[in-house]
């Protein structure tokens, strides 16, 4: 019994775990805050997300009044106006999309 449910708490964490994937370290490369929309630029995306047409992979975007989005936005802008890098963090249920939005970030110089 006790097998079989360290087995099921395997597989549940493993897949929650799998639901998100991370970028490498790169760098935001333009800022484009919209009335809706929170939205920015990176030197480098996660293929097959952030699709828009000729952005190759470097659109994402923050979505406005989510929990910490004020956080969030001003990490960027600190990034953008440092040249700091980030790593970004997104569900993978938007691959395909335009602009995924960005659950959290990590910073760096």
């Amino acid at each position: 019994m006790l097998k079989k449910m360290i087995f099921s708490l395997m597989i549940l964490s493993g897949s929650l775990f799998a639901e998100e994937v991370w970028s490498g370290w790169t760098k935001v490369t333009m800022l484009y805050p919209t009335e809706n929309n929170s939205i920015f630029y990176v030197e480098t995306g996660i293929p097959e997300y952030g699709t828009c047409s000729g952005t190759n992979y470097k659109r994402y975007s923050l979505k406005p009044g989510t929990k910490n989005h004020d956080t969030l936005y001003s990490t960027l802008v600190l990034a953008y106006t440092s040249g700091a890098k980030i790593k970004m963090n997104i569900n993978v249920d938007q691959k395909g999309t335009c602009s995924p939005r960005v659950n959290r970030f990590q910073l760096r110089k």
